[in-house]
């Protein structure tokens, strides 16, 4: 995709025929937002992109669509107006979206209520104070934390004038509310309000918007209202809109990693929690179980877990972070060629592998601990499960602690579940390694002494 300079925007304009979002006229119109395209001279798909909002439309169909798709940066709200589209986000990056609605309201004049709207304006509460954005607030209310958003798009007072207008709410002299374009194009306003959060349900928004309103209708300017949420929704109608349309709409997120928690039917349910849930919290990984089958696996605390893959069927290594080998009593059963071939598929593409309890058996039977630094139950117990194995001949490099990270490999014993997630915490680096350490301090020690 290419960036669409401003004296080609008219040609990619027809792909956005019928859709009248703010957004999308302001960028065509050459005021806000950047535009690309898979040919700007005779372009089949595009994406306007612009405060944190990105509309795709073109040829679904194409193989630039997907191209496009994948293009489209995390923490965007992503719009179409085909199900075609619709129907190729959920194929290509239903794991990647957030998806949500958003309230489409009526370009309508006429359902204002004036009268309504101006008793609005004056139902302030003792103390606080309407006023219109001047030129000093212009310049302070993006400093406030809860109204970082407004006029920060424009960027001069002198652009505010001309095509943006906006309202205040005062207290002890400071802004709690303020109502003001969000984006604008042509005669068209989006409107954005927001109230500190210490001063809400009081009337305060509802008589900013109110003002903000008037103020537009006055001027010949529509003020445009969208809502992603009830409340915002609830105080649009309050106001007098009227809901056109319901929108499907996607957050673009992340794409988390994937981390493979192996389950056979009586895992150690002490094994797995303090790793699943420190890979459930973060914000780059996802844990997913995997086994030989889709039969869910009963653990020994009798926890029946669901199975997302089988070890046969897996294959998307490009998006695996780890191997985790969950303990049971089930490993001492088969020597499961299959999970081995899974582990060294992972091993052979440097996706590091972690093993508890019994499963440290399974890596030395099949030899992936010959060369690496390890560790297991006990001596005796690894004599004892090892002594027909001809595979394992990594003796020397086995000691007994709570856990081992060397090599791509870390192993573990039964009683080194806060341990056995601490290494693979620090491995994946889901936070910092002071907080892990912390965390892990704290799990470890409790917070009171016995």
């Amino acid at each position: 995709m290419n960036i669409v300079p401003q004296d080609k925007l008219k040609n990619i304009a027809p792909l956005y025929s019928g859709w009248d979002e703010v957004v999308i006229l302001s960028c065509l119109q050459g005021h806000t937002g950047q535009a690309w395209a898979d040919n700007a001279d005779a372009p089949t798909v595009a994406r306007i992109e612009s405060l944190g909002f990105c509309f795709v439309s073109g040829n679904a169909d194409s193989p630039q669509a997907r191209e496009l798709l994948h293009q489209i940066p995390v923490g965007l709200e992503l719009q179409f107006n085909s199900k075609t589209w619709h129907k190729l986000v959920k194929e290509e990056m239903d794991d990647r979206t957030y998806k949500f609605t958003r309230y489409k309201f009526k370009r309508d004049s006429s359902l204002f209520d004036k009268e309504k709207l101006r008793s609005y304006t004056q139902a302030l509460p003792e103390g606080y104070v309407l006023a219109p954005i001047d030129e000093v607030m212009f310049k302070h209310l993006p400093t406030f934390d809860w109204a970082d958003c407004h006029c920060a798009q424009f960027s001069s007072y002198e652009e505010f004038q001309e095509h943006g207008l906006g309202f205040v709410v005062l207290f002890n002299n400071e802004p709690i509310c303020a109502a003001s374009p969000y984006t604008y194009c042509n005669g068209i306003i989006d409107v954005q309000i927001d109230t500190a959060e210490h001063h809400r349900q009081k009337g305060i928004a509802t008589a900013c918007a109110a003002r903000l309103i008037l103020k537009c209708l006055d001027r010949g300017i529509f003020p445009s209202w969208n809502a992603d949420c009830d409340e915002s929704r609830h105080l649009a109608e309050k106001l007098g809109y009227q809901i056109e349309k319901e929108c499907k709409c996607y957050e673009m997120l992340v794409k988390k990693k994937e981390v493979l928690f192996l389950l056979l039917n009586n895992w150690a349910d002490w094994e797995a929690g303090h790793a699943m849930a420190g890979i459930g919290f973060s914000e780059q990984y996802i844990p997913k179980t995997i086994s030989i089958d889709k039969q869910p696996k009963v653990s020994i605390g009798s926890i029946r877990a669901e199975i997302d893959y089988t070890v046969d069927e897996y294959q998307n290594f490009d998006n695996l972070a780890m191997i985790v080998l969950v303990g049971s009593f089930s490993w001492r059963k088969n020597h499961y060629d299959e999970i081995a071939e899974l582990v060294k598929k992972a091993n052979n593409t440097d996706i590091p592998v972690a093993a508890i309890c019994g499963a440290t058996v399974f890596l030395a039977k099949h030899g992936f601990l010959n060369d690496v630094k390890h560790t297991s139950n006990s001596l005796e117990f690894f004599k004892e499960r090892l002594a027909n194995e001809e595979a394992y001949k990594g003796w020397e490099h086995f000691s007994l602690a709570q856990a081992i990270n060397d090599g791509g490999f870390i192993t573990a014993n039964e009683t080194a579940a806060l341990e056995f997630a601490r290494e693979i915490m620090l491995t994946l680096e889901t936070d910092s390694a002071d907080e892990i350490n912390a965390w892990y301090k704290k799990h470890k020690h409790g917070l009171a002494k016995a």
